[in-house]
């Protein structure tokens, strides 16, 4: 159950560097990504989208929007940071307002930095405002007016150069973007608050593409345990996850920046594989056969 005026107060202390949730590895209101730091073209070009069912973590909306540019035909997002749910929206709401590609990344790429021209800055939210309503342009606006100085602290710095993102993230690449502003307009997403732990209970359909970004890098503090036991406890949670499959669905266990040879000792079954691109990266996937 959201509350606006308690998720509003959670984004102004995490502005403010007074995180109550400190303790946990995930918080309910954590920093948010303005980007992916994920190859999303190299590890999405293996898999067509076309009119698919997709769930993934929300984080950026990168992956979202990616996957609805690529054709899905439903999004199923989650994350336990309520947060990133807002900034979907400012996301969608900056490509509605017809930004050119430079001016969208003029806008989100200094997110994690101080915003030095703060006057040009507050205009172009007002220009995005004009796509905001409800509970979205109330949170953006209440932020934007008091806490504009210091806006950048709600932001992760762990953020990818302009140029890699024109490289890993398709919607950023080429004119992509503008055929992503030319059909944003219909984009809808289901937005699932909850940890990895509690998802499988909290899904009522199928799906054809399940993407769980590096969650399992974190295996040892969701459940306070070393590895290998962490890891032998995720694969629990995978095996209810592909219960949410359709048939020849992929789930995407993890993403890697580098390879990890003992993951392949937990994850041995035939079906688990990995699939490789770009320099250095990979991910661990599984395909459901009958």
């Amino acid at each position: 159950m959201f509350s606006l005026k308690q998720d509003i107060k959670g984004a102004k202390n995490i502005i403010d560097g007074k995180n109550y949730h400190s303790n946990y590895i995930f918080p309910k209101y954590s920093k948010i990504y303005p980007f992916t730091n994920e190859d999303l073209i190299g590890c999405f070009n293996s898999y067509d989208f076309n009119n698919k069912r997709c769930l993934t973590v929300l984080g950026s909306s990168d992956q979202a929007l990616d996957m609805y540019l690529r054709g899905a035909s439903e999004i199923t997002t989650f994350d336990i940071n309520v947060l990133t749910k807002y900034f979907f929206y400012l996301k969608k709401a900056a490509l509605l307002s017809n930004l050119t590609k430079e001016e969208y990344m003029d806008f989100f790429y200094p997110l994690p930095h101080i915003i030095r021209d703060k006057i040009k800055y507050y205009n172009t939210f007002s220009k995005i405002a004009k796509n905001l309503s409800g509970t979205n342009l109330t949170f953006w606006s209440k932020l934007f007016d008091s806490r504009i100085n210091s806006l950048h602290n709600l932001f992760s710095n762990d953020v990818n150069e302009c140029n890699s993102l024109e490289k890993s993230v398709k919607y950023l690449s080429d004119n992509n973007y503008y055929s992503l502003r030319e059909k944003i307009k219909d984009m809808e997403i289901k937005f699932i608050n909850s940890d990895v732990i509690n998802l499988p209970d909290k899904l009522s359909s199928n799906y054809d593409y399940i993407y769980l970004s590096n969650i399992m890098s974190y295996a040892e503090y969701i459940y306070n345990t070393s590895e290998p036991n962490s890891l032998k406890e995720y694969k629990k949670l995978i095996l209810q996850l592909i219960d949410k499959l359709n048939e020849n669905g992929i789930i995407v266990v993890c993403y890697f920046y580098f390879k990890i040879p003992y993951i392949k000792n937990i994850f041995n079954e035939q079906e688990f594989y990995y699939n490789y691109f770009g320099d250095h990266d990979l991910t661990l996937q599984y395909t459901k056969r009958h």
